[in-house]
């Protein structure tokens, strides 16, 4: 009898690798021992769907380093840096409804923010 084990971690640290999910699966068939090939479905297909699974999983979320502005009490008030973000390239996402974006660099934003801030205080 043949067995070997194979977990979500190992196919991750394959994966990360660059071995992709078709190549393990390609190897499991190429390598399978003769007397399993007997069988028409020698490679249970919830195997071969379990490691495309995982495979797909790792490509699904990808994170990002940046900062979360929210908390807006107007929608003025969450348009400007929103869309000056936006124009100066660092934003990775935005919720209008919920007044709220993400952005890559926060330093411009802040800074714009602040001027805002001091062109209020001056006129009015």
């Amino acid at each position: 009898m043949v067995s070997g084990k194979m977990t979500r971690e190992s196919v991750r640290r394959a994966i990360n690798m660059g071995i992709t999910g078709d190549q393990i699966i390609d190897f499991l068939y190429t390598h399978a021992h003769p007397q399993m090939r007997k069988n028409a479905n020698f490679l249970p297909p919830t195997v071969v769907d379990q490691i495309r699974l995982w495979q797909i999983e790792g490509e699904r979320m990808k994170s990002t380093v940046g900062f979360l502005f929210k908390d807006f009490l107007s929608a003025a008030e969450y348009e400007g840096p929103c869309q000056y973000a936006s124009d100066i390239g660092v934003l990775k996402w935005k919720h209008d409804a919920k007044r709220m974006f993400f952005v890559t660099r926060h330093e411009h934003v802040a800074a714009y923010l602040k001027s805002q801030k001091e062109k209020r205080r001056e006129g009015g």
